[in-house]
């Protein structure tokens, strides 16, 4: 791929740029030249102008949301001088042809923007930040960074001194990716690889428009550091006095592992850039104070706790899933990691201890789910309420990615069979429903499917048109049952309306 982007850049350097795009607003649509099914969203700054290059950030959202991280990074690249890209198809599913919409990207702005190439970076949210690793690793040092937020490197990309790019992390101190960034961080450290994660209280999000703006901040000091742009004297001033700024309030707080973790990041991050041997002295001292030893094993409790909680509710879930087989059932089986085949001579329950078992293992499932679900609601900010959140989360996330895997590899059975456990311990979720209804019907069975959707319908599930147009509910529509839930639902939507 490495030569590939080389050839591009070398056939577009000298293109004329003749498109005029509207400065300092967001375009929620450019359609790529070569294939007009590709497209993206754009920012350029009120100050663009073809007759000097511009720094660049290609950004991918895992539902294909184009224009949603240029609203975060929009006001960071107006003050800056960036351009910021963000694909309109890029998202997470196995189906998704990566390669082919990251080239047709890269060739349609290098072919209408003037582009510093020294400074390319690659944003992205979840799945996104997987794919703008991804992009940054393949490129062989032609991406100069990327801000990854809510996840870090895909589990076949495994930090090591191969990365050649710079990293910012942002992760909420309630997402249950926390512990993946909060590991990557140290991972990285062990391979003096440029890197920052900033924690923010929150959940599974972007970054907020004021960290988008710091880690645009973040990469403009790397890029002084490495040469890739020039040194700007009062930049790195001001962003060294804020940088002190933190510092000393987090140890006027008593917030002494803040300080810490301050002083590391001043320590690391001006190098080269202003004397930091104060700061890699205090770094040093700190590390052994009782206060700092003591914090770092409260977060690495937690995090073994959330590892923990999430564990017993992927037990638990099997559990009732297996509790439901009968010796006819398919030769596979769900595990926390997604579908693995049973092992020769797994037993399987018999018909006979089928409805004890499941409601044993059913109790057990919505008890733990409960347990955590109390604390989670807790009105105080504390380590348990923070743990409880990211586990929930963690164990949807699990659920709903194997579900999708399950219908994106036609396992339609499976897929409906993994929605049964969830409507169970979920019944009143209409959206779950409507995701069951479609699983039965793409299986076949349209009593079930049918069945599905008239509980859908009855726990709240109001879009009819999304019904109407449904590929996968189309061998049901001309059935009179299917007929009689979408004139329900169209009355009960008229007269709310």
């Amino acid at each position: 791929m490495n030569l590939a982007l080389l050839l591009l850049i070398l056939s577009f350097a000298h293109t004329s740029r003749a498109d005029e795009f509207p400065l300092g607003e967001i375009i929620q649509k450019v359609q790529c030249r070569a294939d007009t099914e590709q497209s993206y969203a754009l920012y350029l700054p009120s100050s663009y102008t073809d007759s000097k290059r511009w720094p660049i950030i290609y950004c991918f959202d895992p539902v294909a949301r184009g224009s949603l991280p240029l609203e975060r990074f929009k006001q960071a690249a107006e003050k800056y001088g960036f351009i910021i890209v963000g694909s309109n198809n890029s998202r997470n599913g196995p189906d998704t042809p990566l390669t082919h919409i990251l080239r047709t990207l890269w060739e349609d702005t290098h072919a209408r923007l003037s582009i510093d190439d020294r400074r390319i970076y690659a944003a992205g949210f979840s799945g996104g930040a997987r794919v703008a690793c991804g992009f940054a690793y393949t490129s062989e040092g032609m991406v100069a960074g990327v801000i990854g937020c809510g996840a870090g490197f895909h589990s076949q990309l495994q930090p090591s001194r191969l990365i050649s790019f710079a990293f910012f992390g942002t992760v909420g101190s309630e997402d249950f990716n926390y512990p993946e960034l909060r590991e990557l961080d140290e991972a990285l450290d062990s391979f003096d690889i440029p890197h920052r994660v900033e924690t923010f209280e929150g959940g599974h999000d972007w970054a907020s428009i004021e960290l988008c703006s710091k880690a645009i901040e973040w990469m403009e000091l790397h890029a002084m550091k490495t040469g890739r742009r020039t040194k700007d004297d009062a930049f790195i001033s001001s962003q060294f006095a804020k940088y002190r700024e933190a510092e000393r309030a987090a140890q006027a707080s008593g917030m002494i592992y803040e300080a810490l973790l301050l002083c590391e990041a001043i320590a690391a991050d001006f190098r080269s850039l202003r004397d930091v041997t104060e700061f890699e002295k205090r770094v040093a001292d700190m590390r052994d104070l009782k206060e700092v030893r003591e914090a770092v094993k409260r977060e690495k409790d937690q995090i073994t706790e959330q590892k923990r909680r999430v564990g017993q509710l992927l037990t638990a879930r099997n559990r009732l899933r297996s509790a439901g087989e009968t010796a006819s059932a398919p030769d596979v089986a769900i595990a926390p990691t997604g579908i693995e085949t049973r092992q020769p001579g797994q037993s399987i329950n018999t018909a006979g201890d089928e409805s004890e078992a499941r409601r044993l293992a059913l109790m057990d499932l919505r008890r733990a789910i409960g347990d955590l679900k109390k604390k989670a609601e807790a009105k105080e900010n504390t380590a348990a309420r923070r743990v409880a959140r990211r586990a929930l989360s963690q164990y949807q996330a699990y659920s709903f990615e194997m579900t999708m895997l399950l219908f994106q590899t036609k396992r339609y059975a499976l897929a409906a069979d993994n929605l049964e456990v969830e409507a169970e311990i979920n019944p009143d979720n209409p959206r779950l429903l409507y995701q069951l209804a479609c699983a039965h019907s793409y299986n076949g069975n349209k009593k079930k499917a049918l069945d599905a959707l008239k509980k859908a319908a009855q726990r709240g599930f109001k879009n009819a048109d999304e019904i109407i147009n449904s590929r996968a509910l189309e061998p049901l529509r001309s059935d009179p049952a299917f007929q009689k839930i979408v004139e329900e639902m169209k009355k009960k939507d008229s007269k709310q309306s």
